[in-house]
C-alpha cells in the first residue's frame, strides 16, 4: 500500500453514515507466548477462556510440505486445500464440495479471514445486534480498499448498504488532484465497470448487481478522466493470462486469445470484427474451468466494449491511445 501523504493524514477521519459503531466491543485478551517466532508446521494454541467459550483451538499455521504460492489462483478454496496437502495451487474439479470431501478427503469448511473475523462479536453480541449492521439483505459489514487513485487509500469497514460515494469522498477524500471519474470497478479486477454516474449504487450485492456489476471482495478501483479503458483492460487480461494456473486447456486458451486480441486492438489491428470476436470466446468458454478464474476477464472486457466504446474505435483507426492525444 503506499505511503499515506501527509495532507491526507491529517484529515479527520470520516464518520459512519449510521448511529452504529464496533467501538463497544471488547478488546482482545492477547495469549502470552515464550517463543512467537513459529516454523511451519508448528501450532499456536488460542485460548478462548476470556471470551467465555472455555476451550482451545489449535491453529496449525503452514505445512511443512507445501510449496510457497503467490499466485492468484491460490486463493480459490479447493487450491488453499491443494496447498495445505504439500501440492500445487491447482484448483480441484467441483462436485465434490469441501464441505463433502476437502482437507485430506474429510470435510472441511473453507473461509476467508474477513468471514471468520465477524465470528467473535457474533457470539458475544448474538445475530440480532449483527443484523443491526447493514442491509435486509446484506448484514453486518465489510472490508473495502481503496489505493492510491484517492487521496486517503485505504482499508475501510462499512456496512452493507453504505452508497459508494461516501466510501470514495469521505472515506478515501476524493479522486486525487481533483481528477473526475471516468469508470469505477467495484470489485477489481473482475467485475464490470460502471459509469460515473452509479456513484450513488450502496455497496451491497443486490444493489451492486442492479447496478449491473458485482461486490465481489470489495477491491474498489476507480479510473479517472484522461486514462484510456483499452490499456486498463488490456493490463486486466494480461493478469489473469499470468495468473491462471494453466491446468484447464479452455481457461489457457481464453485468457492468451484475449490478450492477443486487446493487444491488436491496442495496435490498430483487426477492425470492427474483431470487437466481435470476445463475446463468442467468452461465450464458449463460460463454465469450463475448475475454477472462476476463466470467467473473471469477461465482465471488464464486455462492460469495457459496451461503455467506453469510443476508446476502442480511437485505438483500431489510429494505432495510437486516445489519453496520449
Amino acid at each position: 500500500m503506499p505511503t499515506m501523504p501527509p495532507e491526507a493524514m491529517s484529515r479527520p477521519k470520516p464518520k459512519m453514515p449510521h448511529a452504529q459503531t464496533f467501538g463497544d466491543l471488547p478488546k482482545p485478551v492477547v495469549p502470552k507466548t515464550e517463543n512467537r517466532k513459529l516454523l511451519k508446521g508448528q501450532k499456536a494454541i488460542v485460548t478462548g477462556a476470556s471470551s467465555g467459550i472455555g476451550r482451545s483451538i489449535a491453529l496449525a499455521l503452514g505445512h511443512a510440505g507445501a510449496s510457497v504460492c503467490v499466485n492468484y489462483v491460490a486463493g480459490e478454496d479447493t487450491a488453499a486445500l491443494e496447498v495445505i496437502e504439500g501440492k500445487k495451487a491447482w484448483p480441484r474439479q467441483k462436485p465434490p464440495f469441501p464441505v463433502t470431501v476437502g482437507l485430506f478427503g474429510k470435510p472441511t469448511a473453507v473461509n476467508n479471514v474477513e468471514t471468520l473475523a465477524n465470528v467473535p462479536p457474533i457470539i458475544l453480541h448474538g445475530a440480532e445486534w449483527y443484523r443491526r449492521f447493514g442491509t435486509a439483505e446484506s448484514s453486518g459489514t465489510m472490508i473495502f480498499s481503496l489505493n492510491d487513485d484517492v487521496n486517503r487509500p485505504g482499508v475501510y469497514e462499512l456496512p452493507f448498504g453504505t452508497p459508494l460515494r461516501y466510501l470514495v469522498e469521505e472515506c478515501g477524500g476524493g479522486m486525487k488532484g481533483g481528477k473526475k471519474i471516468k469508470a469505477i470497478m467495484p470489485a477489481a479486477p473482475s467485475s464490470a465497470f460502471l459509469p460515473p454516474d452509479k456513484i450513488d449504487t450502496p455497496l451491497d450485492h443486490n444493489s451492486m448487481r442492479e447496478a449491473g456489476s458485482a461486490l465481489g471482495c470489495g477491491v474498489v478501483r476507480l479510473i479517472g478522466e484522461g486514462t484510456c479503458i483499452v490499456e486498463e483492460v488490456l493490463k486486466i487480461s494480461e493478469f489473469f493470462t499470468v495468473e491462471s494456473c494453466g491446468q484447464c486447456p479452455a481457461c489457457r486458451m481464453e485468457t492468451n486469445t484475449l490478450t492477443s486480441l486487446l493487444k491488436k486492438v491496442q495496435q490498430g489491428q483487426g477492425g470492427q470484427p474483431i470487437l466481435e470476436q470476445f463475446g463468442k470466446i467468452l461465450a464458449f468458454n463460460k463454465g469450463k474451468g475448475f475454477c472462476n478464474l476463466i470467467a473473471m476477464p469477461g465482465p471488464p472486457i464486455e462492460s469495457a466494449l459496451k461503455l467506453f466504446s469510443n476508446d476502442f474505435q480511437a485505438h483500431l483507426a489510429t494505432g495510437k491511445c486516445p489519453a496520449a492525444n
